[in-house]
């Protein structure tokens, strides 16, 4: 997920998030976009963003319909991860 220090929808996404890990085979890696100009670049205005392998799942608030389709209960993904 990336995300920016101080971002309330950043923080409230994190934690729904963590609500349906328990239900979904998911881990979350919360990158700061601030800490990388080329991300600052791209997603300043856009945070919080869900990725899963550089592919967007949502932005601003959780998608669950979104995320469901793209976790398989099956095999844990790392969501914000830009590996295959």
């Amino acid at each position: 997920m990336y995300s920016r220090y101080g971002c309330h929808l950043c923080e409230d996404m994190l934690q729904l998030l963590r609500e349906f890990q328990t239900d979904m085979a998911y881990t979350v890696r919360v990158i700061d976009i601030d800490d990388h100009p080329a991300l600052v670049k791209q997603y300043n205005d856009a945070v919080p963003v869900l990725t899963l392998r550089g592919v967007e799942i949502c932005r601003h608030f959780l998608d669950l319909e979104a995320l469901q389709q793209v976790v398989d209960p099956e095999q844990r993904v790392n969501l914000c991860s830009n590996q295959t």
